[in-house]
């Protein structure tokens, strides 16, 4: 049998990084064109420093880094306000534009993952984002934590 170098890529099992990010889940918007000073521009990039200050609350460093030797698996579960909202898909790439910002490198070329069907809480909107893969090694001794322990 041979050992996968990333046994917690792609599986369920082992340790995860596990951050919720508070507020309504904005979705991937481009900021290289006339659009970039609209008020959804503003409410995105102030959603993306949101999704990388709960990383480093919680001890990610961002910008992340992956590569071909190193590939990371992201996903994400978006609790939207109501139903009127951008696709999760985006919401998903938008988190991951985020955690990979202004990077040198192949960015987030070698970084896979998913992400969940919307879902609705209007009281409490958020994202839920989880991590696998090469970070593990670097936080063998963070502390994971199940998601009913995060939400209020």
């Amino acid at each position: 049998m041979i050992e996968s170098p990333h046994p917690y890529l792609h599986t369920s099992e082992g340790p995860a990084l596990r951050f919720i990010v508070y507020g309504d889940p904005k979705g991937y918007l481009t900021t290289h064109t006339r659009a970039t000073w609209t008020k959804a521009i503003k409410r995105y990039r102030d959603w993306r420093s949101d999704v990388c200050d709960s990383a480093r609350d919680i001890g990610i460093p961002t910008p992340l880094y992956c590569a071909e030797s190193y590939p990371i698996w992201i996903g994400t579960c978006a609790y939207y306000q109501s139903s009127v909202h951008c696709d999760p898909g985006n919401t998903h790439k938008g988190a991951i534009d985020a955690l990979f910002y202004g990077t040198i490198g192949p960015g987030d070329k070698f970084a896979s993952g998913s992400f969940d069907s919307p879902l609705y809480d209007k009281k409490n909107p958020r994202t839920l984002i989880e991590i696998r893969g090469h970070l593990l090694r670097r936080h063998a001794n963070l502390v994971s934590h199940s998601w009913d322990t995060l939400i209020p």
